[in-house]
């Protein structure tokens, strides 16, 4: 973890007290929940910045609306981090920028082990409006049977029309009926990489 100031816009350090926390694959991979660690640093903050590097790694930015940076984060070694949950709600929002849905199922067999709190899940989903990725979510730790979610998750609201479990995969190779998710990968797939 970095303990250098993190950029805002236009290339400048943060105030001292703002949040821009790190989220999505470096959050995961901060939280040990990653056989592979996360090759660039990756923050989230409301504008652009021209930053390109951070502490010698490549920085993505992540632009999230301001009322979003503070959902979750908590201080760690100087910077903002995302918490367990919030770091698999937005790796559930965007499987694209973690690495794909392979990397989410990863990250959640991980955490089954570390205590994640499925009320507060699902109270982050409520609070962020992000309903498909909670969805994601429960129909990964459902299907896997993933200890310490399964079944213990619901949706926000009563599905009414599917969700890709990653977006921008067409073909369907399995649908859970409970989250209304469709699967481009077989469970079983998946499955080898939870329970490695």
């Amino acid at each position: 973890m970095t303990t250098a100031p993190l950029p805002e816009a236009g290339g400048q350090p943060k105030k001292p007290g703002q949040v821009a926390p790190v989220p999505y694959r470096t959050a995961l991979d901060q939280l040990d929940l990653l056989a592979h660690p996360s090759r660039s640093i990756q923050v989230a903050l409301a504008k652009p910045t021209r930053s390109e590097t951070l502490s010698g790694r490549r920085l993505t930015i992540v632009q999230e609306p301001e009322t979003a940076l503070e959902v979750g984060a908590k201080k760690q070694d100087g910077v903002f981090i995302s918490d367990l949950e919030r770091s698999l709600l937005d790796a559930a929002a965007r499987p694209e920028i973690v690495g794909g849905i392979a990397v989410l199922a990863e990250a959640l067999g991980a955490a089954s082990s570390k205590n994640v709190d499925a009320d507060r899940l699902t109270n982050y989903a409520r609070v962020l409006s992000w309903g498909p990725a909670l969805r994601r979510i429960g129909s990964l730790a459902d299907t896997l049977h993933i200890a310490g979610l399964a079944g213990r998750l619901e949706p926000l609201r009563k599905p009414s029309s599917d969700v890709d479990l990653e977006p921008g995969h067409e073909a369907s190779s399995y649908r859970d009926a409970k989250w209304w998710v469709r699967w481009d990968h077989l469970p079983s797939e998946l499955q080898n990489i939870v329970h490695q």
